[in-house]
């Protein structure tokens, strides 16, 4: 489950709304962070692709390089792909919760806490 929180919290980092997540989009590329975002774009992107992500890291963007970014990594399937992987670790994460028998109610909200994770958008 903290696997999934990492991931929204990096697609958040790159499309949430700064009112909301209190932090400015694309500061992970700024940072040059190899989120699964970017790599998973990075892989699957064309040599074009490619460039835009490299030239981007590390690098103080304007607003029309971010949203270079953001069009290749929706592009290229990177965006649906981190989405995909969060809700697996949260199934996963669940399917462990379900055998504990023994405190019903703690596992309850351990599950709804998991399911917050992927829902989140702070």
């Amino acid at each position: 489950v903290g696997i999934a929180f990492q991931i929204q919290d990096d697609i958040l980092g790159l499309f949430g709304d700064p009112k909301e997540t209190g932090k400015a989009v694309g500061n992970d590329v700024r940072e040059g962070k190899k989120t699964l975002l970017l790599q998973y774009a990075y892989r699957q992107g064309s040599d074009v692709q490619k460039t835009v992500i490299k030239k981007a890291l590390n690098q103080p963007l304007t607003a029309e390089q971010l949203a270079e970014v953001q069009q290749v990594v929706k592009e290229t399937g990177s965006l649906a792909y981190s989405e995909n992987m969060a809700r697996e670790h949260v199934r996963q994460g669940i399917e462990v919760l379900r055998q504990i028998d023994d405190h019903p109610e703690e596992v309850q909200v351990l599950k709804e806490l998991a399911e917050y994770m992927i829902k989140r958008d702070k």
